[in-house]
C-alpha cells in the first residue's frame, strides 16, 4: 500500500514526492508527458500544459504564462516575483544538498559573465507585464 499518491512530475510534484519521502511516507508518482527530469538533469519544468488544454504541450512558456494567469489569476506564477522564485528554487537545492547562492542581473551582465564560464545553473527570469 501506498501512503501518498503524487500526480505531475514538475517542480511542485518531486517537491511534494521529496517532502513525503523524507516523512517516512511511501510514495508513488503519476505524470503526464515527461515530466522535467527527460530534459536534463538540471532542467525544472515551467509551465509544460495548460490546464484544461488540449492542445499538447507549451512551446513558449514565459508567452504563454499571460494566458495561464489570466484563466486562473491566483496561480502561484501570479503570486510570486522572479526574486521568490529564485529563492525557493535555491532553497530546493540546498536542500538537496547542493550549495546555491542568488545573484540577480540583467541580462548583458549574466551573458557576459556566462561567457567566461562563471555560472554551473541559471533561472531566466521572465518579463514583466
Amino acid at each position: 500500500m501506498v501512503d501518498v499518491l503524487v500526480i505531475g512530475a514538475g517542480l511542485s510534484g518531486l517537491m511534494a514526492a521529496y517532502t513525503a519521502r523524507k516523512a517516512g511516507l511511501s510514495v508513488a508518482l503519476a505524470a503526464k508527458g515527461l515530466g522535467s527530469l527527460h530534459w536534463a538533469a538540471g532542467t525544472i519544468d515551467v509551465l509544460g500544459y495548460l490546464p484544461g488544454e488540449t492542445g499538447g504541450a507549451v512551446k513558449r512558456p514565459l508567452e504563454t504564462l499571460p494566458t495561464l494567469l489570466q484563466h486562473n489569476p491566483t496561480h502561484p506564477y501570479g503570486l510570486l516575483s522572479d526574486e521568490q522564485i529564485a529563492q525557493a528554487v535555491a532553497q530546493m537545492l540546498t536542500r538537496v544538498g547542493i550549495v546555491t547562492k542568488v545573484e540577480a542581473m540583467p541580462a548583458n551582465v549574466f551573458f557576459t559573465r556566462s561567457g567566461k564560464l562563471e555560472f554551473s545553473f541559471m533561472l531566466v527570469g521572465r518579463p514583466r507585464w
